[in-house]
């Protein structure tokens, strides 16, 4: 029977810190490095950036985005032994009340951020999965579709 892919999707959001956030703005497609925390269900991410920049305002105009967070610190370069989550969603920055909550959460999480977190420049943005794709080891891919909560199994 396949391994269930729910506790390696934990595991990553837990242990992993930063992740690929893609967005595209008028100059096509944009990578950053963001520190993100995993909310308590499975199906929120959130990060926070400042408001002068090409992911803030690409978030802003059309929402997409995906992130990419993978375990390439803790097992270098064997594939094998690597785990990587895509997850595609939709980007809104926090209300004041959510910003609030989401600080204490992230800071305990990445304290060096705190000189980072002014609310005057930085918004706490909020990503609702719309799709998932984990990726164990080589090739066993399992999707996750959040409405539902069902996986399905596919070789990639």
């Amino acid at each position: 029977m396949p391994e269930d892919p729910a506790p390696a999707l934990r595991d990553l959001l837990e242990r992993e810190k930063l992740a690929v956030l893609a967005t595209e703005g008028d100059a096509g497609p944009h990578a950053s490095l963001v520190a993100f925390t995993a909310g308590p269900e499975i199906g929120t991410i959130w990060f926070a950036t400042e408001r002068d920049t090409r992911k803030y305002e690409a978030l802003l105009r059309t929402g997409r985005t995906t992130l990419l967070i993978d375990s390439r610190a803790r097992t270098g370069l064997d594939i094998a032994a690597g785990r990587a989550v895509t997850i595609t969603g939709r980007g809104t920055e926090a209300s004041a009340e959510e910003a609030t909550a989401i600080r204490e959460l992230h800071l305990a999480r990445h304290p060096y951020l705190e000189p980072f977190l002014s609310p005057e420049t930085s918004a706490f943005i909020r990503i609702e999965m719309e799709a998932c794709s984990l990726v164990l080891g080589f090739s066993e891919v399992h999707d996750l579709d959040p409405a539902t909560g069902i996986w399905t199994r596919r070789t990639s």
